[in-house]
């Protein structure tokens, strides 16, 4: 990417706030941008390829991203990762440089950059601070992963359910707003609880019928969370 591109000082912005470049100095942080390149994909659409991820590192600038697995047969869809402004992608395939055969859409319109993958890999050995920060941002995807499998192995859909909205409570506002989730539909949310549209719609139902949570133009808030915090821990799976 150029410096004198339009889109370069977003992008420098986003790294510098991204938990993988974030502890790199501004110079060199600014030699790295050159080696990437802009891709952006509309609202709803498929992204990239599991084909692209095998030879390219995506960064998200702009727009949310979900990565998933869809069974054929049924077209049940689990969502593996939610993605956001400063998250990376594929990791994986970083890793083990095989194809990773996930689908990954675009939820708003979303704007990526991208580099060789060859590079980036480079980059692990030549600077320290963003092995650094690598290690650390593998670990929360790992453990985020667990904490799916966890859930859908030991917790029910209603518990599975709360659990998913407290992990997206947005700390830093008054009103226990959501943050990534908050404009979901049902559907959306049952891909991300391993369940199904009408399984959540009732368990929205009944946390909205015990004020728990309320929807306010399509954006959902947390009105007890003493109430949820009961619910994402008393449903236990026997």
């Amino acid at each position: 990417m150029r410096s004198d591109s339009l889109f370069f000082p977003h992008s420098l912005n986003v790294l510098k706030k991204s938990p993988l470049f974030k502890n790199i100095g501004g110079k060199k942080l600014t030699e790295m941008l050159a080696s990437f390149h802009h891709e952006t994909w509309t609202k709803n659409s498929p992204a990239m390829s599991s084909q692209e991820t095998l030879h390219r590192f995506y960064v998200i600038i702009s727009g949310r991203m979900k990565v998933s697995r869809i069974n054929p047969d049924t077209g049940r869809e689990l969502t593996i990762f939610l993605l956001s402004p400063g998250d990376v992608f594929d990791v994986i395939c970083m890793l083990d440089e095989h194809e990773h055969h996930v689908e990954v859409t675009a939820i708003d319109d979303l704007e990526t950059i991208y580099a060789p993958l060859d590079e980036v890999r480079r980059w692990i050995g030549q600077h320290p601070e963003f092995n650094k920060t690598f290690l650390p941002y593998l670990g929360r995807q790992i453990r985020s992963l667990e904490e799916l499998a966890s859930d859908l192995t030991l917790h029910d859909t209603l518990t599975r359910l709360s659990r998913l909205i407290l992990r997206h409570m947005d700390h830093g506002t008054p009103h226990r707003k959501l943050r990534l989730i908050n404009d979901f539909s049902h559907e959306e949310l049952a891909s991300m609880t391993g369940s199904v549209r009408t399984v959540i719609s009732r368990h929205m139902v009944k946390l909205k019928k015990d004020g728990i949570i309320r929807s306010k133009r399509k954006h959902l808030e947390i009105k007890n969370l003493h109430s949820l915090l009961k619910h994402a821990e008393e449903h236990i799976s026997l």
